[in-house]
């Protein structure tokens, strides 16, 4: 029998399951501030987890795992599902562990794999973030004066009965696709137990599962190939034997598009991005005027050069979404034609007294060199600095402002740039 405990952020407490009240013990601060949201969780004897987790940097984490407290060489085998969301306090995560062994008695951390943070680190820790422990025994009754008798020992947890499942492809045809992806079926990839591995035609897929009934699918198969087999198939693994899953997909020549992207105009955008619009291939860069090749299976699909790889100063000329039929062995050809408008320029000066001093205008506002770049120039007194960018409504902030001095006027100021204009922006600074 599996038992639950489950921890969510509207819970002060660890879910209690058939009578077994789960105490929730205070989480240590830690240095980088992460905790469990509510508390502690304890498993008794407990195969799933759920709980929440809260503090700064949690946009990073990709993955996690258990460590042991006390022993970091105990590392249980689990499988911790993510699922990031926005809360009233900022980013928290959503956890989900499946434990696929029973975990030992005692405490774990909590290990948040973080490789996307900026910076060296690439890890943070929940300390203490579980803790696996059994149901109490009765109170016994007055313990008589002497000596205390040891307790029997408690006996380990038996794994549950497991047998091997062994996935294996075969394909045939022309321009092969050699690498997919087998997952269950029947879950959401997150409450549900979901089993999803990369098998390729050179190397069949082994899974150690518990003895049951499963239903295995393969996806992510190239267009032009499809699964002859069944697709879902059904298989039963059988403890302590190995069962075999086979997946057979036929395959037929690519066909081609040609996409090219001529440019005309002043202040020129020479790189693009073409794809399809709904599936089939992904986004591929187009260094102007290309051609691009895709390499698409046969079947009717719709290209798109999409507005957000266009700069704001380029347009289309004409449609930005193309349909197209794609022959098996066969070239087709598209043609994205584009206009740029000239940039317009923003000549900026500082009105100051002292001529000597550096100051650095940044824009646009807002940014942080991370998901937004900033750009700069430095503009002294008596020397204008030009700015040439793409026509619209920029914001642009004064910089480096001695300590006695202050500017006088808007900062950051709003600036309207016209296609091929010049627009003036003047910050007054004052020093008594």
């Amino acid at each position: 029998m599996h038992r639950t405990a489950a921890l969510t952020l509207l819970a002060l407490a660890a879910a209690c399951y058939e009578g077994a009240d789960a105490p929730v013990e205070p989480t240590p601060r830690q240095s980088n501030e992460l905790r469990i949201l509510g508390g502690a969780v304890e498993c008794d004897a407990c195969s799933q987890l759920e709980f929440t987790i809260g503090g700064p940097d949690l946009q990073w984490v990709t993955s996690a795992s258990f460590v042991g407290s006390d022993d970091p060489r105990v590392v249980p085998r689990a499988s911790i599902e993510l699922r990031r969301f926005t809360g009233d306090s900022g980013v928290v995560l959503q956890a989900r562990a499946r434990f696929i062994d029973s975990m030992p008695l005692g405490d774990y951390d909590l290990v948040l794999l973080t490789p996307g943070r900026p910076g060296d680190a690439t890890s943070m820790t929940v300390e203490r973030a579980v803790r696996v422990t059994r149901n109490a025994p009765p109170t016994p009754g007055p313990v008589p004066p002497g000596p205390v008798p040891p307790g029997p020992p408690v006996p380990p947890t038996p794994p549950l009965p497991s047998g091997t499942l062994r996935i294996s492809v075969t394909v045939g045809g022309a321009d092969l696709d050699s690498r997919f992806l087998a997952r269950s079926s029947g879950c959401d990839d997150y409450y549900g137990d979901c089993y999803v591995n990369e098998v390729s035609i050179d190397q069949p897929l082994q899974l150690r599962l518990p003895a049951s009934a499963y239903s295995f699918s393969l996806a992510e198969v190239a267009s032009n190939c499809t699964v002859t087999s069944a697709n879902p198939a059904e298989v039963t693994v059988v403890a302590d034997s190995t069962s075999e899953l086979a997946f057979t997909i036929s395959c037929v020549p690519l066909g081609f598009v040609e996409v090219s992207v001529p440019v005309s105009g002043s202040d020129v955008q020479d790189e693009f991005m073409v794809g399809c619009l709904v599936g089939g291939c992904p986004y591929t860069s187009l260094r102007a005027p290309g051609p691009v090749r895709l390499a698409l299976g046969p079947g009717a699909y719709l290209i798109t050069l999409p507005s957000w790889s266009l700069r704001s100063n380029c347009r289309v000329d004409g449609p930005d979404v193309l349909a197209i039929q794609v022959t098996s062995g066969a070239t087709a050809q598209l043609s994205f034609p584009v206009t740029c408008l000239p940039f317009g320029e923003i000549r900026v000066s500082v009105n100051a007294a002292d001529p000597s001093h550096a100051y650095r205008v940044q824009y646009p506002v807002g940014c942080d060199d991370y998901y937004i770049t900033c750009n700069s120039q430095v503009v002294r007194a008596g020397s204008p600095a030009s700015i040439r960018v793409p026509a619209g409504v920029l914001g642009l902030t004064l910089f480096d402002v001695p300590m006695n001095c202050r500017v006088t006027g808007a900062n950051p100021a709003s600036v309207t740039v016209a296609s091929g204009a010049v627009t003036e922006l003047v910050f007054d600074v004052a020093c008594p």
